[in-house]
């Protein structure tokens, strides 16, 4: 289906939904506890309006709908969250007569989600004070005043609104003319893959913790944004998979992110808990059990600029590769260092020496000798990185060459490896993991 096909049957079925939510009244009667989809409680939602909520939620798009859908999707325009800093959520929990309707509620703009997690606190204290609250004063429409359900409709929606932007994003970016004509046939296999991501489900994090997240994560690829943690840790997994299929698990293997924030915390800790530490330990023994000699680990400095870390589990020995930047990344934070300055050893030299130091306590502790630091790592081959937001993918490039022989990143191949990038996450989620529903436990 072609995105005008989209766009006209997404227009019929808005127009289907807002029949069906003008047919609904809202009413107040007794109270009863409702979960959100975010997981919170409400205390306060009127019994009689459980079919309101039912229907409610068959406006918001479904979960299994894919996030090119989802591009052409008519959602309510969301409040900035810097535009709601002036109206203090408690404010507008009040015990007063309703004069907003269903539609009123779901045409918008609908508060920013930071603003309604703020809103749900504030509506927990009022019930545990005993203090009175029927319903929600509308932070930017003056005199409309909606029913508390109101708040898990808003949330639902909001969650919608924020992973479409994402993907709208995504799908500019991969409009033709933006991309070189040796690139179409990965941005023909992106624009596949849009159809069949379902933009409502979760996958359980690849490392580090029991959090989920959504899909979204797959649209920074597909952008000029900075990677984020989850772009790092869904790549380790498929150059991982690729690893092993190809037998080289055993030579090699990309750590998780979280291993390189864990051995900057590591350099503060005390000795014990270097030597206890449950992450740390679990990650000595993925390295003992798989058996692996170089252990290539991401690492976030300062949450500003990514570098890699290269353990020589034979050698005993680590070292480091930082890219080397045509701009400087950090100008505004660091005014010393001007435009068309290389990114010197110095600008991160601390987080740098945290990492090492964390490294070395936690060799020493889980191996029995503290590896040595022979340096920057000369021979780690790592591309150059033209911009401030390419760390990331020369990093995840830099590994990749290392493990299987890829290309080297450039500033003329930096679309093409944030496509490769989307293009091989998608497939090995689509293919591979288990995906769960953000509202209605689908199966994929």
């Amino acid at each position: 289906m072609g995105p005008g096909t989209s766009r006209e049957a997404s227009d019929r079925s808005t127009q289907r939904n807002r029949a069906i939510a003008s047919t609904l009244i809202s009413t107040l009667a007794t109270t009863t506890p409702m979960v959100l989809p975010s997981g919170a409680t409400i205390a306060v939602i009127p019994v009689t309006t459980a079919d309101i909520i039912a229907e409610v939620t068959a406006l918001v798009p479904t979960p299994s709908m894919s996030v090119l859908h989802l591009v052409n999707a008519g959602l309510p325009e969301v409040i900035a969250e810097h535009d709601l800093k002036r109206f203090q959520p408690g404010r507008h929990l009040v015990n007063a007569k309703i004069t907003g309707t269903l539609p009123q509620v779901l045409e918008g703009p609908i508060p920013h989600r930071t603003w309604l997690v703020s809103l749900q606190m504030e509506l927990t204290k009022a019930q545990k004070s005993g203090r009175k609250v029927t319903a929600i004063k509308h932070p930017t429409k003056a005199n409309l005043v909606l029913p508390l359900w109101a708040l898990p409709v808003w949330d639902s929606i909001v969650v919608a609104s924020q992973e479409r932007m994402l993907w709208v994003e995504a799908n500019d970016w991969l409009r033709p003319g933006e991309h070189r004509p040796d690139d179409w046939e990965l941005v023909e296999e992106a624009h596949g893959l849009m159809e069949r991501i379902p933009w409502g489900m979760k996958a359980w994090a690849l490392y580090g913790n029991n959090a989920e997240s959504h899909m979204g994560f797959l649209a920074i690829f597909l952008s000029i944004s900075w990677l984020a943690e989850q772009n790092l840790n869904i790549m380790g997994v498929c150059c991982n998979a690729a690893a092993a299929e190809n037998g080289d698990l055993v030579i090699a293997y990309m750590a998780p992110v979280h291993l390189g924030a864990q051995l900057q915390w590591a350099a503060e800790w005390d000795d014990e808990k270097v030597k206890t530490n449950c992450d740390l330990c679990e990650f000595r023994d993925t390295i003992l059990e798989k058996g692996c000699r170089y252990i290539h680990i991401p690492a976030n400095l300062a949450n500003a600029h990514w570098v890699v870390f290269l353990m020589d589990v034979e050698e005993k020995s680590y070292c480091w590769g930082v890219l080397l930047l045509s701009i400087c990344l950090d100008a505004l934070l660091i005014p010393r260092l001007g435009p068309g300055d290389s990114m010197s050893v110095d600008l991160y030299a601390d987080h740098i020496a945290a990492v090492a130091r964390g490294l070395e306590r936690w060799t020493e502790a889980a191996f029995g000798t503290r590896f040595a630091n022979v340096g920057r790592g000369k021979d780690y081959k790592i591309g150059r990185q033209p911009d401030t937001h390419s760390c990331g993918i020369c990093v995840i490039n830099a590994i990749k060459a290392a493990i299987h022989g890829d290309n080297l990143f450039t500033a003329e191949t930096s679309s093409k490896h944030r496509l490769e990038h989307f293009n091989e996450a998608a497939n090995y989620l689509l293919r591979k993991v288990c995906l769960l529903s953000a509202m209605h436990g689908c199966t994929h």
